[in-house]
Formats: structure tokens, sequence, C-alpha cells
């Protein structure tokens, strides 16, 4: 099915490969795009997981935290986002459908454990500004 500006297109009636409502170099340049921010993404997890394993001062549960949610985006750049590029280059999703209910059911995972790690940080965070005497009592020892 060709592009056209003024086209309606019937979802129903579009088979794999279809280009579905964006030209093919819309996809190819959005798969680009993917492509900058997983080098970018990788170099930056891999940065802070590093710094926490290097520097003593970080063992601290926060960080330890923080640790979880890079590890997780680590895991979301390395399983995930390539098959998305995949099927952005191609237009199409050429793999099984077993494979893509799992990779829809590994992205809601790590993209809500991510979520909620970083919702865990905040209340950490919240309890140490606002009741900071009642934290350094109870507040744990180093990792």
């Amino acid at each position: 099915m060709a592009y056209h500006e003024s086209s309606t297109v019937n979802l129903t009636d579009l088979k794999t490969g279809d280009n579905f409502i964006f030209p093919l170099s819309m996809y190819r340049t959005i798969a680009g795009l993917l492509i900058v921010a997983v080098v970018f993404g990788s170099l930056g997890n891999i940065l802070v997981i590093v710094t926490i394993f290097m520097n003593k001062r970080f063992r601290v549960p926060v960080y330890a935290l923080l640790l979880q949610v890079a590890l997780l985006n680590a895991l979301f750049e390395t399983l995930v986002v390539p098959i998305n590029i995949y099927s952005f280059f191609h237009n199409s999703w050429t793999p099984s459908t077993t494979l893509c209910t799992m990779i829809v059911c590994v992205t809601h995972m790590l993209l809500c454990t991510s979520g909620l790690l970083l919702v865990l940080v905040s209340v950490y965070r919240y309890f140490l500004v606002r009741y900071n005497h009642l934290y350094m009592k109870i507040k744990t020892p180093k990792v």
C-alpha cells in the first residue's frame, strides 16, 4: 500500500509489511534516533554502574536502588529496543506472534519495575528531607 496524504487507511485491511500511516523514511529516521538513544543510554548506564561499584561513598541503600534502575534500563536497551529498531528498519514485524507477546511482556515488566524503583527512591529522599531526625535513627548502615 502506497503512502498518500489524503488517503484513509482501514487498519484491518493492512498486511504485515504495509506502511501504516507514515512513509518509510520516517520509520528509518525513528530507528536511527533509537540507535543513538541506545548508544548514549548504554554509556550512561555503564557509567552509573561503574561509579557505584568503584566509589565506596555510594554504597548506601539509595544508590543500591539507583543501581537497580541502571541495570533495568540496560536490560531494556539490550533486549527490547534492538528488536524495535529491526522492525522500524524493515517496516514490519517478521518474528512470531509469541516473540511479540514476550517483548510486550518484558517491556512492561522492565518499565514498571524501573518506575516503581524510582518511586521508592523518591520516598526515600522525602523521608530523608522531611523527617531527618527520625531518619538518622533508623538509617541502615553502609552495605
